[in-house]
Parts: structure tokens; C-alpha cells; sequence
């Protein structure tokens, strides 16, 4: 049986490339999508795929939709009772032999340096693993940007690994032309150009410039998507779900489960 799918920031650079993909690649996939606002194409262009109108303060509304689906695909990096109610919706239907799935959108700058000015301008030595540092990356401070918002995920998946099983895509900087049926453009691309033709008149860096950060074209970003959400079909796939660091900081953490 195909999967029931439900996204939201389906009109969003990221959100809206990955509904494109997944309609292109796998029409035969039940996709509910929330949306706020709808374009006057939106229909037209995704005939199949159904709209729930709605926001994220709208909690029942989103936990109701996310506990008919086999996987949510969560497009925000904030918003806390929103998380929550997609977590509580999930796992209405989760069971041991059929868990659900929650692929939600990180931030890039959970990582950044931006809380220590020493680095403003300056190259800060620090290169992150995404898998020799996995412990690291999932043990950040609370000052973290977006940390209050993985807390709730991970507890989730030590709480109700076996119902419910989760993973966070936090890319680098994004580039490159969007697909979907909204926003096309990145947000800090056009926001470099435009501070450059509006106000300096010239390309510019702070202090000696040496700072840098990593980028990624929305193409290849969409392709882990689908392969993750690929993975969540088939039961989980090869995709290693869940948290798989230490965990002092989560009181219910059961050992034997993981």
C-alpha cells in the first residue's frame, strides 16, 4: 500500500521543491499538504495532491491530519506547540509493527558561531562531522539556536522509539532555483545581492573576511529527502532513525531499547 504523506511548507523554497520531487517521482504516494494560502495554480499543477488550509497555530487541526499519515515531512525550524502536535498526531497510530515517521527541517544555524564575536569576520577552525561528531551535534547547548525545538524531536524518539521514528535534516546554506509552487529563490542569496545593489554597491566581508560557511544546491538537498522518505516507505529502510548519542540529559531513556 502506498504511504499517506502529510507536508507542510508546501509553497516554501525547501518545502516546495520536496512536494515537487515527490509528486514527480512517486505519483502513486497520498500527499496532503497544509497550507495557508493557496496559489490560484496550485490545483491545477498538483491535481492529486490534498490541501488542508490551515497554520501552525492551528494544533488540533495538524495533529488530527498527521494521525491519518504514515509520514510527516515538516518544513519549520520553530514553532513549538506545532511540533508537538504532529508528534502527538503521529503517534495515535504508531505501533511496534507499524511505526510512523517524522522528517523534520533543521537549521543551519544551530551550528553557527554567531554567539561569540570573536568569530565575526574571523575563520573559526571548528569543521563539524555529521557522523564522527553525531553525539556533538545532537548534545548542543540550550543556547543553541533551534535547540528547544530538537529537544522535543529527540525526546520523542527516546520516549516512543518503537512507534515512532524520527530524523532531522539541518543542511548548510541553500542555493540554486526552487521547484515548487511558491518561493523559488533562496533566502540568503538574495539577501547578499540585495545588500550589495541597494546599499554597499560592492561585494563586501567583515573584518578579514576569512569566515566561511558550507552551501548546498536544493537539488541535491531534495535528493536526501526522497531518499528518506523512500527509507520511511519501506519501514524504515536502510536510514538509521532516532537518537543514537548519549543520553543523561533524557530521563526516560530505557537502555535496552536502543
Amino acid at each position: 500500500m502506498a504511504p499517506s504523506i502529510f507536508l507542510t511548507g508546501g509553497t516554501g523554497y525547501i518545502g516546495g521543491s520536496v512536494l515537487a520531487a515527490l509528486v514527480k517521482q512517486h505519483p502513486e504516494y497520498d500527499i496532503t499538504v497544509l497550507l495557508r494560502n493557496v496559489p490560484d495554480t496550485f490545483t491545477s499543477q498538483y491535481p492529486n495532491v490534498k490541501i488542508v488550509r490551515g497554520d501552525f497555530d492551528d494544533t488540533a487541526l495538524i495533529a488530527d491530519t498527521a494521525s491519518k499519515a504514515d509520514i510527516v515531512i515538516r518544513m519549520c525550524c520553530k514553532h513549538e506547540p506545532s511540533i508537538q502536535a504532529h508528534i502527538d498526531g503521529l503517534l495515535r497510530n504508531g505501533t511496534p509493527s507499524s511505526p510512523r515517521f517524522l522528517i523534520r527541517l533543521g537549521g543551519t544555524g544551530a551550528i553557527a558561531d554567531w554567539a561569540d564575536s570573536s568569530y565575526y569576520g574571523e575563520k573559526n577552525p571548528r569543521v563539524w562531522n555529521d557522523i564522527h561528531d553525531i553525539e556533538q551535534l545532537t548534545s548542543l547547548p540550550d543556547t543553541a539556536l533551534h535547540r528547544n525545538i530538537e529537544k522535543i524531536v529527540q525526546k520523542a524518539a527516546v520516549d516512543h522509539g518503537d512507534r515512532l521514528k524520527c530524523a532531522i535534516i539541518c543542511s548548510c546554506g541553500v542555493y540554486g532555483p526552487g521547484k515548487g509552487p511558491g518561493r523559488a529563490q533562496s533566502q540568503l542569496v538574495p539577501l547578499f545581492c540585495d545588500e550589495i545593489i541597494n546599499n554597499t554597491k560592492r561585494a563586501f566581508y567583515t573584518q578579514s573576511g576569512g569566515n566561511a560557511r558550507s552551501w548546498v544546491h536544493i537539488d541535491d538537498l531534495v535528493a536526501v529527502y526522497i531518499k528518506l522518505v523512500e527509507a520511511a516507505a519501506a519501514g524504515g529502510g536502510n536510514a538509521d532513525w532516532g537518537l543514537h548519542v548519549r543520553t543523561d540529559q533524557y530521563d526516560t531513556y530505557d537502555e535496552k531499547k536502543h
